[in-house]
């Protein structure tokens, strides 16, 4: 009985750190992944021609802080919607949002597939859906992400 004891103040101390030098590797490797990767999308927005990158397979949208974009409207929910990326394209998912989304002024009743040029409106904030492919023009987007 008492080997158990003793051995077991060492093995789970050494476990414990294993198990944690194994997490903090995953997690490096993550992180060092994501910031390599380009935006495959963006959203400009409207009002002041800001653009930002959808470069996760999912982005949500909406006041709260936890949300990857955050829009601080009245008019816009705390979780709104999700814009996600799918094997057949772009779709956005309304999250039971009060005020709406919408793309193209069609109100999204659960979920609609986007397209290049699409106007999506959250509450009274409108963006306008783009793809990487369609506004790379004259610079390379790998370029910007890899060094």
């Amino acid at each position: 009985m008492d080997f158990f004891i003793d051995s077991g103040r060492y093995l789970l101390p050494a476990l414990a750190a294993f198990v944690l030098g194994y997490c903090l590797k995953s997690l490096i490797i993550s992180q060092s992944k994501k910031a390599r990767t380009p935006p495959q999308a963006y959203l400009i927005n409207c009002v002041n021609a800001d653009s930002i990158a959808l470069n996760r397979g999912e982005t949500s949208v909406g006041r709260s802080k936890s949300c990857d974009i955050i829009v601080n409207y009245d008019s816009v929910s705390r979780s709104h919607a999700v814009i996600a990326r799918k094997k057949k394209g772009w779709v956005v998912f309304d999250t039971l949002s009060s005020g709406g989304t919408f793309v193209n002024a069609q109100r999204v009743e659960g979920s609609a597939p986007l397209a290049d040029g699409d106007t999506l409106t959250f509450g009274a904030a409108s963006f306008i859906f783009r793809t990487a492919e369609s506004i790379q023009g004259g610079r390379s987007d790998e370029e910007d992400y890899t060094g």
